[in-house]
């Protein structure tokens, strides 16, 4: 995750039980933060910025692995 703006975001994933599945910790404005993960079930995963009011305000949404 390249964090092109002004302020710190993070990427937390969830998987379709709702359990977090990995993050990338808060990422500063310029710099880049990495995560992989295998995705090994069907369903919708919902990701999310966790950082101050990021979520509240759109950064989130979700996919879906089929």
């Amino acid at each position: 995750m390249a964090n092109a703006g002004p302020a710190d975001h993070e990427f937390e994933v969830f998987g379709p039980d709702g359990k977090a599945m990995g993050e990338i910790e808060p990422v500063p404005a310029g710099k880049a933060g990495r995560l992989t993960l295998t995705f090994t079930s069907p369903g919708t995963y919902a990701y999310v910025c966790g950082v101050s009011d990021h979520e509240a305000r759109g950064m989130k949404g979700s996919f879906v692995v089929s």
